[in-house]
């Protein structure tokens, strides 16, 4: 493994409590192994291609002439080994910018092929960690206070690309949890041990 890619999808900097635990695996990574690239494509601050009409119909095309944009933000993707995602819940799912990293990367011939079978994915070999954090969902909780729309997608679609290596790590409802520096310092170590085993 040569390359991991993470990729920050909030927009609260050094508040953020998914980019904090992302840090811990970063840091405890390099550590460990100090020749490993790391690329980060901070979603908020990096402009993705728009996902306009031209672009759609390049996709319903299937054609691999999709722009410039869309094609550097293409292989930048695919160039990993490993993804690294710090994802915090939005009104149940993700951030709009995630789910337009989405529409980018899935490109049909690229990072999926369909057939009468369903979905294949094209991505080989590649593995992912996903951090979701919450503020008021938990899995425990009654429906009133949310549902699951963020890792449930988001796993679905890495899973329909090929990504099928995935760890998550997960810190809910820290708006309202009586142990909550607790909960964030056990998600820092689990995510410092699997930058460890990376």
């Amino acid at each position: 493994m040569t390359q991991l890619l993470h990729v920050n999808g909030s927009p609260r900097g050094q508040a953020s409590r998914s980019l904090k635990i992302a840090h811990a695996f970063l840091d405890s990574c390099l550590k460990q192994r100090p020749e490993m690239k790391v690329d980060t494509l901070d979603l908020f601050e990096d402009p993705l291609p728009p996902c306009d009409m031209e672009a759609g119909a390049a996709k319903n095309r299937g054609s691999a002439n999709r722009g410039m944009s869309s094609r550097a933000l293409f292989d930048r993707f695919v160039a990993a080994d490993y993804y690294l995602f710090n994802i915090p819940m939005w009104n149940f799912g993700v951030p709009y910018v995630v789910k337009q990293l989405v529409d980018v990367v899935s490109q049909p011939g690229l990072t999926f092929s369909l057939s009468s079978k369903g979905y294949t994915g094209l991505l080989r070999g590649k593995r992912a960690c996903a951090i979701y954090t919450s503020g008021v969902f938990h899995p425990d909780s009654s429906p009133e206070f949310g549902r699951d729309f963020q890792s449930t997608y988001f796993t679905h679609w890495l899973n329909s690309v090929g990504v099928k290596d995935v760890e998550e790590i997960r810190l809910n409802a820290a708006d309202r949890s009586g142990t909550f520096a607790d909960d964030l310092n056990h998600a820092c170590a689990r995510a410092a041990e699997l930058g460890r085993r990376l």
